[in-house]
C-alpha cells in the first residue's frame, strides 16, 4: 500500500521532490532556485505555468504619501518586476507556455503596476 506524504510547508515537499521522493506541485517563486540548479525540472512541458503577480504592500493610508513609503514600494515593485523575469525566462528557457493570470481586485485595493 502507498501513503501519500502531505506537508504543510514548501520548503518540505520541495526538498522531498529535490531528494528524488516524488512530484511537487508548487510555485515557480519558491522552487526558483532548485529550478535554476537543475535539481528539479517540469514534469511536462504540457503544462501551462501559471503567472500571477502577488506583491501587495499593505499600509495605513495616511503613510502612503511618505517618502519612505514610496522609496520602498518602488524598490518593492523593481525587485518583484525582476524576479518575475528571471522566473519566466526560466521556465519558458525549460520548453513550457506561461499563462497570465489575475485575481479579483477587492475594493481599495491597487495592483502594483508592472
Amino acid at each position: 500500500m502507498i501513503y501519500p506524504m502531505r506537508f504543510d510547508r514548501s520548503s518540505m515537499a520541495i526538498q522531498l521532490a529535490t531528494d528524488g521522493a516524488g512530484v511537487v506541485l508548487e510555485s515557480t517563486t519558491l522552487a526558483l532556485n532548485e529550478l535554476e540548479r537543475g535539481a528539479l525540472v517540469p514534469l511536462s512541458t504540457a503544462f501551462e505555468a501559471i503567472r500571477f503577480p502577488a506583491y501587495w504592500l499593505v499600509s495605513p493610508a495616511r503613510h502612503t504619501s511618505r517618502r519612505i513609503v514610496r522609496i520602498f514600494s518602488d524598490w518593492m515593485r523593481e525587485e518583484g518586476a525582476a524576479h518575475d523575469a528571471r522566473a519566466s525566462a526560466l521556465i519558458t528557457g525549460l520548453g513550457c507556455r506561461i499563462r497570465e493570470q489575475r485575481g479579483r481586485q477587492l475594493p481599495g485595493e491597487e495592483y502594483l503596476p508592472e
